[in-house]
């Protein structure tokens, strides 16, 4: 999910961050400073069902909601998250077709169901919930003229995550549930109806001048990815490998589907062929709603906000690329599979997040790429310093949506790519995926794939970057020991926690060829002695960018210079020349800044250089 958006240097940089709390009794062990779990529920729902008839106008909702489910042990009832119903009728049936109304007990908030005597483990139960919920404080959004905005659309859409669809659907309201969904809903006519999954039957009642839509998601799915939007579209479509693609937009916003939503298809063809796991759902729609921010992975059915689309003047300034790529990379990490526990939202957003800068690599180049990562980094870094990705010890959950699970999380993938190399890294994404697809995931469920492909423990890489907080402080300096004729490279790690476990890659370039050379590092300091016939000319440190680190080097100002004109990586010229700018000036070194401001290749370099 991506909640906010602000446009940087013709494209989007996207920081994320939503309203989110956990489950109630997670949320109470929160409060205590005990660590949050996953809960188990002693009822495993599998299917939800919602009839709503739902007024615009009136902001009003009549609903029923039928939910099947069977015990994973005896029980006597199920208790339910619900918030501000006005509940007419409580039904259902056990173990039988016969429906009889049950008893229940409600607080505003959760909904005790009795079932009339202990059901046993695998039993069929059928439970009917018949409410309404008025213009309803979160979850479902309605919009339409007032005097403040009198041009506002009459338009509901719902935003459900982390834990708002209790304020309109009665379920299990976290993320460690999943079960398929139908909702049916009848508006007047004229207005259209998106939700997840086929659209089964459209049926009009010209008495009652209304539409009724019957949209099945057939696939399971935790509930906070259920999506109901009413309006007024205009829907352009294309088909992808069979696959209906569907654009929803402002009717007065035809024209600007193609520049934002154009590369939908392309993106659909290097995530699969990548991941080496077609596009999972019956439908692709992306759907812009008044008033949104940002944008959210429902399965199959992703709500953006309307700045998503460009006229043709905006569009020589930014696009939306990075947005769309996010929120179709989560139909996989996210909705395919779905963290089990905010705690591991990283395997939602950091999936995500590196996939967008994936898609920059494929689509723009290497240089795109590695100054995608490298800002990234800056918040990666920054975000990270207090508490571990994993962090169970969180006082609110909304401290989980911010930059370790979104930055630092795709700072990991890159870390492991660059590790294992891109062949094996592919095989670990298929073998995550393939393996848990339609299941909820932990981390331990992403290591044990990384295992089984390299045939090594990754134990301390994941306890170093997500069981911990930080990163390593490396300061790194560099002596010609002419006695020996050799580069002398000594490695401090100067943080006050222990020592990060992580691999040193140092080039050395004598007599213009360049010298690779690669060690592991497992303690605070290491020192490297490369023999050379020559005194180098240059020297990079973690040429490819593959730890996320603060780095702090001690070099000649030629090393530098050299490392401004010839760094095959951007990252490398930009801190050469940020490196060259604080340094005492001399003819030399502005003369070098000078050359690169007017000659380097990249934008982003002179863009950082001016």
């Amino acid at each position: 999910m991506m909640r906010y958006e602000r446009a940087r240097w013709g494209s989007f940089c996207l920081a994320a961050c939503c309203v989110v709390c956990s489950a109630v009794s997670a949320l109470g062990a929160a409060q205590r400073g005990e660590p949050v779990f996953t809960p188990i529920e002693p009822i495993d729902i599998t299917h939800v069902r919602l009839e709503l008839s739902v007024d615009l106008k009136a902001k009003h909702v009549d609903a029923e909601a039928m939910l099947l489910m069977t015990p994973r042990r005896a029980s006597k009832s199920v208790t339910l998250d619900a918030v501000d119903f006005e509940i007419a009728r409580v039904s259902g049936s056990i173990g039988s077709p016969e429906r009889k109304p049950l008893k229940y007990s409600y607080d505003g908030k959760r909904l005790e169901i009795l079932f009339g005597r202990t059901a046993a483990p695998d039993e069929l139960i059928t439970v009917n919930i018949e409410y309404s919920i008025h213009d309803p404080k979160s979850g479902l959004h309605f919009f339409g003229p007032s005097d403040d905005d009198p041009d506002a659309p009459y338009q509901v859409w719902s935003q459900g995550q982390s834990i708002d669809n209790r304020y309109w659907i009665p379920a299990f309201d976290h993320p460690g549930e999943m079960q398929t969904t139908e909702i049916i809903v009848t508006v007047d006519q004229g207005y259209q109806v998106l939700s997840n999954g086929v659209l089964e039957s459209m049926t009009a009642d010209t008495s009652s001048g209304t539409t009724t839509w019957h949209w099945s998601q057939k696939q399971p799915h935790v509930i906070y990815l259920a999506t109901l939007v009413v309006g007024k579209f205009h829907v352009a479509e294309e088909t992808w490998r069979g696959i209906p693609i569907t654009y929803w937009v402002p009717q007065d916003r035809a024209d600007d589907v193609e520049r934002s939503f154009g590369k939908t298809t392309a993106m659909l063809d290097f995530f699969s062929d990548k991941i080496g796991v077609k596009y999972p759902w019956p439908k692709y729609a992306q759907v812009c709603c008044y008033n949104y921010g940002g944008g959210m992975e429902h399965t199959s059915a992703t709500t953006l906000g309307e700045r998503t689309l460009h006229d043709a003047r905006a569009h020589l300034d930014r696009n939306s690329d990075s947005l769309v790529a996010h929120e179709l990379a989560h139909q996989w990490f996210g909705d395919l599979l779905t963290c089990r526990e905010w705690s591991h939202l990283w395997l939602n957003e950091g999936f995500a997040s590196y996939f967008e800068a994936l898609w920059d690599e494929h689509d723009n180049g290497q240089d795109e790429f590695a100054y995608n990562m490298y800002n990234k980094a800056s918040s990666a870094i920054s975000g990270g310093k207090e508490h571990p990705i994993v962090h169970r010890r969180y006082e609110s959950p909304d401290e989980q949506f911010d930059s370790r699970a979104y930055s630092k999380g795709a700072w990991v993938l890159h870390m492991l790519r660059r590790k294992i190399g891109d062949e094996a890294f592919w095989r670990v994404i298929n073998k995550h995926v393939t393996d848990n697809r339609h299941k909820t995931v932990e981390t331990s469920d992403l290591r044990r794939a990384v295992e089984f492909v390299t045939g090594q423990s990754f134990e301390r890489f994941f306890y170093d970057w997500t069981e911990r907080p930080g990163h390593p402080l490396l300061d790194v300096s560099y002596t010609w020991n002419e006695e020996a004729g050799a580069a002398e490279v000594v490695v401090k790690q100067t943080q006050e926690a222990e020592a990060f476990h992580i691999p040193l890659e140092l080039e050395l370039t004598a007599g213009g060829k360049p010298v690779v050379v690669k060690r592991y590092m497992t303690s605070k300091e290491l020192t490297i002695s490369v023999p050379l016939d020559t005194v180098p000319t240059m020297m990079r440190f973690d040429p490819r960018n593959a730890v996320l680190r603060e780095l702090s080097e001690h070099k000649p100002a030629e090393f530098w210079r050299a490392q401004l004109a010839s760094d095959p990586n951007p990252v490398g010229r930009i801190g050469a020349a940020k490196a060259l700018g604080e340094m005492k000036e001399s003819e030399a070194n502005l003369t070098a800044l000078a050359t690169a401001l007017k000659s380097d290749a990249f934008w982003a370099v002179r863009s950082e250089i001016s």
